[in-house]
C-alpha cells in the first residue's frame, strides 16, 4: 500500500512537472504576445476577462495569473475594478484545463512526449522548439495522470482506504479543509482537480466526495496570492483579498447543492470524471455570473474594507500645483517648478534603484520601480496640463520663456523614467529570466560609466533645482567625457569579442544597450542642464 501511494504522488510529480513546463514554454511560444496583450489590456477593458482566461490557460495556474495581476496593479498598470474582472476571467480559465485532462488520451501520452521531443531536439526554429517543449509539458501532464490511475487501482480493494473514504463520505467540511491544505502544498488547483480525476476513474472518490474537494482546490488557490500580496500596496492587498472574498462567495453558494449539481452534471454524461469537470466548471461559471453582474458593488466594498493609504494616494497625484494661482504667472511658474523637482526625486530613486536591480537582480525592487514609473507619469501629465493652461499671452517674454524650458524639463526627466522603466527593465528580465551573467569587465565598465552618467544626472537636477547655472555648465562640459568613454567602451567589449570571451559574447546585447542607454540618459540630462543656463 505504501509503494502505491508512493506511486500515486510520484505521478503527481511528473503531472506538476508538465504543468510547469507547458507553463514555461507556452510563454517562450507566444514571445512578446502576452506583453502586447497587456498593453492592450489597460486600453480596451471589455477584453478584461477574457484575458483573464487566456492567461491562465498560458500559465497554466490560475495561481500564478492572479499573482501576475498583484504585480500589476501593485506597479499601478491597472485599476482594482479592471483587476478584478481579469480575476473572473483567470478564474474561469482553470474550467478548460479540468475539461482537457477528463479525456482519455493517456495511452497517446508517450507518443505526444515523442513529438514533443522530436520538435524540441531536431528543429532549428526556437519557435518550434518551444512548441515541443509544451507538447513535452503536456505528455507528461497525462504520462503522470496515467501513472496516478494505475497506482490507484491497485487500492481500490484495499479495506483501510475504504473505511477512510467511507469516514470522509460524512465529513464534507473535513474533506474540504484537507482540499484546501493540499491545494496550497501543490500550489495548483490543476493539479488538485487532476488528482481528484484520477482517483475518479479508479472509482475510489464518488461524485458526492468530489464537490467539497473541488470547493477546497477553488478557496485553496487563494492562499499563495496571499503570501504574494505580502508587502505590497494597499491596492495590490484589496486584490488578494478580493480574490479570496468572490471564490468564498462561490464556495458558501455551492457547498449545499451537492443534489442539484449531480443531477445537472448526469444529464451531460454517465462518465463521473467527466461529472466532477463539469461540476467544476458549473461552480466556477455559476461564481462568475453571480459577482459579475454586481462588480461595482463588490469593489466598492472592497474599496471601503481597504482604503488607500493617505500617503500612497498622495504618491500619484500633484502636491503643489494649484488652479487658483493661474491668473498669478510668477506663483504659478513657482509651484509648477517645485513639482517637477518632487517628480524628478522620484526619477532618480529610480535611477538609483535600477542599477542596484542590475547588479544584484532585485526582483522586488524591480515591482517598486514599475510602480514609481507610473508616479513619474501621472505627475507630468498633471504639470504639462497645468503649464498648458496657463494664459500665454499674458505672460512677460521671461515668464513664456520660463514656461517652455518647464515643459521640456519635465518631458525630459518624464524620458529617463522611461527609459528605466521601458528599456532597462526589460534587459534586466531578459537577464534574470535567461541567467546571463556579463564579464568581470564588463561589470567594471558599466559600474564606471553608469557613476559618471549618474553623477552627470545628479548635477542636472540640482542646477534645476537651485537655479544654478555653474552647476549647469559642469553638466554640459562632463557631456563629451561620457561620450568618449562610452565609445571606448565599446572597442573595449570588442576586444572582448575577438579574444573570444565567452561571458562576453553571450551578453554583448545587454552590454551595448545599456551603455547606449547610459548614454541617453545623460544626453536628457545635458539638455536640462542647457534649458537652465538658456531659459532660466
Amino acid at each position: 500500500m505504501v509503494f502505491n501511494i508512493i506511486g500515486i504522488f510520484g505521478g503527481l510529480a511528473i503531472f506538476l512537472y508538465g504543468l510547469q513546463k507547458t507553463n514555461l514554454n507556452l510563454r517562450q511560444a507566444l514571445g512578446n504576445k502576452l506583453q502586447a496583450w497587456i498593453n492592450k489590456i489597460t486600453i480596451y477593458h471589455s477584453l478584461s476577462i477574457f484575458f483573464g482566461i487566456f492567461l491562465t490557460f498560458t500559465m497554466q495556474s490560475s495561481s500564478a495569473a492572479t499573482s501576475l495581476l498583484v504585480g500589476l496593479i501593485n506597479a499601478g498598470m491597472m485599476s482594482l475594478s479592471q483587476s478584478l474582472q481579469i480575476l473572473i476571467g483567470t478564474s474561469i480559465g482553470t474550467t478548460i484545463a479540468t475539461q482537457i485532462i477528463t479525456f482519455n488520451i493517456t495511452y497517446y501520452a508517450l507518443m505526444i512526449v515523442l513529438v514533443g521531443y522530436g520538435l524540441n531536439v531536431l528543429s532549428k526554429k526556437r519557435r518550434y522548439q518551444y512548441i515541443g517543449a509544451v507538447l513535452l509539458g503536456i505528455g507528461f501532464i497525462f504520462m503522470g495522470m496515467n501513472l496516478i490511475s494505475e497506482y490507484a487501482e491497485a487500492l481500490k480493494n484495499s479495506s483501510s482506504l475504504l473505511n477512510l473514504i467511507d469516514h470522509l463520505q460524512g465529513s464534507p467540511f473535513l474533506v474540504f479543509l484537507l482540499s484546501i491544505a493540499m491545494t496550497t502544498i501543490l500550489q495548483s488547483s490543476t493539479a488538485m482537480m487532476g488528482l481528484t480525476i484520477s482517483l475518479a476513474t479508479q472509482g475510489i472518490i464518488s461524485f458526492e466526495l468530489a464537490i467539497p474537494i473541488i470547493l477546497g482546490s477553488h478557496l485553496g488557490s487563494c492562499t499563495t496570492v496571499l503570501f504574494v500580496g505580502l508587502g505590497k500596496t494597499s491596492q495590490a492587498n484589496t486584490l488578494t483579498f478580493g480574490n479570496l472574498l468572490y471564490k468564498m462567495i462561490g464556495v458558501i453558494l455551492f457547498f449545499f447543492l451537492v443534489h442539484p449539481l449531480s443531477s445537472v452534471a448526469s444529464m451531460f454524461t454517465s462518465y463521473i470524471p467527466r461529472q466532477i469537470a463539469i461540476a467544476h466548471t458549473i461552480i466556477v461559471l455559476g461564481n462568475a455570473l453571480v459577482v459579475y453582474p454586481l462588480l461595482s458593488i463588490f469593489t466598492l466594498v472592497l474599496q471601503k474594507l481597504f482604503p488607500k493609504s493617505k500617503q500612497e494616494e498622495s504618491l500619484y497625484h500633484p502636491k503643489f500645483l494649484d488652479n487658483n494661482v493661474l491668473e498669478s504667472p510668477d506663483l504659478a511658474l513657482y509651484l509648477a517648478k517645485k513639482e517637477i523637482v518632487r517628480m524628478s526625486n522620484t526619477v532618480d530613486e529610480m535611477f538609483v534603484g535600477i542599477m542596484k536591480v542590475f547588479f544584484n537582480q532585485d526582483e522586488k525592487l524591480l515591482y517598486n520601480l514599475c510602480k514609481m514609473d507610473r508616479i513619474v507619469d501621472n505627475l507630468s501629465n498633471a504639470i504639462i496640463h497645468y503649464l498648458t493652461e496657463m494664459k500665454f499671452d499674458i505672460l512677460t517674454p521671461e515668464q513664456s520663456r520660463e514656461a517652455y524650458g518647464l515643459l521640456n524639463i519635465v518631458n525630459d526627466f518624464e524620458h529617463i523614467g522611461d527609459l528605466i522603466d521601458k528599456d532597462i527593465i526589460p534587459i534586466i528580465e531578459k537577464q534574470i529570466d535567461n541567467e546571463l551573467r556579463l564579464s568581470e569587465a564588463g561589470i567594471a565598465e558599466i559600474k564606471k560609466l553608469y557613476n559618471m552618467v549618474y553623477h552627470n544626472f545628479y548635477q542636472s537636477l540640482g542646477a534645476f533645482a537651485l537655479g544654478d547655472k555653474r552647476l549647469a555648465q559642469k553638466t554640459l562640459q562632463e557631456r563629451n567625457v561620457i561620450v568618449e568613454c562610452e565609445a571606448k567602451m565599446r572597442r573595449s567589449h570588442i576586444n572582448r569579442l575577438h579574444r573570444g570571451v565567452e561571458l562576453s559574447r553571450r551578453t554583448s546585447s545587454i552590454h551595448f544597450d545599456m551603455i547606449n542607454i547610459l548614454k541617453q540618459i545623460s544626453e536628457h540630462a545635458s539638455l536640462i542642464a542647457e534649458i537652465v543656463l538658456n531659459n532660466m
